[in-house]
């Protein structure tokens, strides 16, 4: 008689703990879906704010004046004579 509870005991602990990491595992996804889908809203929240000015036929340039082969002495006048 004992055996056989302790087999059924064994086998509802593999049961529950199957059971128990596939609603983990689902209450996890669900999480990140709706943390997808507030993202995704945040971002088409923010792509229509008005910035106080007109985005259309806007140019935006990155420099870096050390790849260009400015060292540390050169850089403040480069910056400068480019903000001139």
């Amino acid at each position: 008689m004992a055996s056989i509870v302790e087999e059924y005991t064994r086998r509802w602990a593999r049961v529950s703990l199957s059971q128990g990491l596939a609603v983990l595992q689902i209450a996890i996804s669900l999480v990140l879906v709706i943390a997808a889908g507030l993202f995704v809203r945040t971002l088409t929240n923010l792509n229509s704010v008005a910035l106080g000015f007109n985005r259309e036929n806007l140019l935006l340039v990155t420099l870096n004046a050390r790849q260009a082969g400015y060292k540390d002495q050169a850089l403040v006048p480069f910056y400068e004579d480019l903000l001139r």
